[in-house]
């Protein structure tokens, strides 16, 4: 179904359950390992249990499968500054 002939009700429902998937993501991470900044960016780093880090940034999640990886989308995203926590 395309979002253009959706009802105002199955667009509300589909918000709702995009709420709740992304509150499941961040209950299931715990809390922040840490939390890098700069360039107008934020973003909160979690540890995935399954292995590698998942970034949160507010406006669009990443996950990276290791260290190295994370440190490469961070400078990407111009938040390099370490605010708390660590890797």
């Amino acid at each position: 179904m395309a979002y253009g002939s959706m009802t105002k009700e199955q667009m509300e429902q589909l918000m709702i359950n995009e709420l709740r998937k992304n509150t499941q993501i961040a209950d299931y991470m715990g809390k922040p390992i840490a939390g890098f900044s700069g360039k107008g960016s934020s973003v909160k780093i979690y540890r995935n249990p399954q292995g590698g880090y998942y970034g949160d940034t507010g406006d669009f999640d990443f996950s990276a499968n290791n260290l190295d990886e994370l440190m490469e989308k961070l400078k990407r995203i111009g938040a390099t500054d370490l605010d708390f926590g660590k890797i």
